[in-house]
């Protein structure tokens, strides 16, 4: 009778002799807030691969299409694509012509009427000098109608956006929002306000409006704003 040949290359159980792990190459997914491309490498003539890719502290990266060695694409911690700076620049030229028009339909017709109505209660000023009654009224009257302009900008850059899921028209057309950096977090109203009053503070200083604005081209990982920062808000696309 022929006897069963013993392989020495298993124990009597017939289970696989231990040893190293088949090679397995890693798929770099870039450094926090970069997408890149996970699951199985692709080569010249293969197909692109479909995974999902995750970093430690991060949240699970969505599916990717693309070869190895395409160019990372700047994520939100939420996984979402960040907008550009032209998006956002665009998106605040739109917000700045619409708001202009806002304020000159609101306000213009009251300045005129209260200008017009001062005049009437005070007639001519005499040699070009006011009483004191008639500084009180116009310093009056000017902090009337800054608080309006003030209003009506928070309510188009701030509750506008809270119940618009974080977006102005700018926005809108560009297909952006306004997105907390912590995924677990909610838009709030303190967070929109918190970003659009340094932005107003920020306004009354020579430059810092522009270094504001441009502080995204250098800011790594997500390409935030200086009141970004401060609200702890972050840019991102509209899926």
């Amino acid at each position: 009778m022929t006897q069963p040949s013993h392989d020495p290359s298993s124990d009597p159980a017939g289970n696989p002799p231990a040893g190293p792990a088949p090679f397995a190459p890693e798929v770099p997914v870039g450094p926090p807030g970069v997408l890149g491309p996970p699951g199985r490498p692709s080569f010249p003539g293969q197909p692109p691969q479909r995974g999902h890719a995750t970093q430690p502290g991060h949240a699970t990266q969505p599916a990717w299409d693309g070869y190895a060695g395409a160019p990372l694409m700047p994520v939100s911690p939420a996984g979402k694509p960040l907008a550009s700076f032209g998006e956002r620049l665009a998106a605040v030229i739109i917000d700045g012509v619409v708001l202009t028009l806002a304020i000159v339909v609101v306000l213009l017709p009251l300045t005129v009427l209260g200008a017009a109505g001062i005049g009437a209660a005070f007639g001519d000023v005499d040699g070009g000098v006011l009483s004191g009654a008639e500084v009180i009224v116009v310093v009056l009257f000017v902090l009337v109608m800054v608080t309006l302009l003030l209003g009506v900008s928070h309510a188009y850059s701030v509750e506008l956006p809270l119940r618009q899921d974080g977006q102005t028209l700018g926005k809108k057309l560009l297909r952006i929002q306004i997105a907390p950096l912590a995924p677990q977090e909610t838009r709030t109203r303190g967070m929109l306000a918190k970003r659009y009053w340094l932005q107003v503070l920020m306004g009354m200083a020579p430059f810092l409006p522009y270094l504001d604005g441009l502080w995204q081209l250098w800011d790594k990982p997500y390409q935030q704003c200086l009141h970004d920062k401060a609200a702890s808000t972050v840019v991102v696309k509209v899926s």
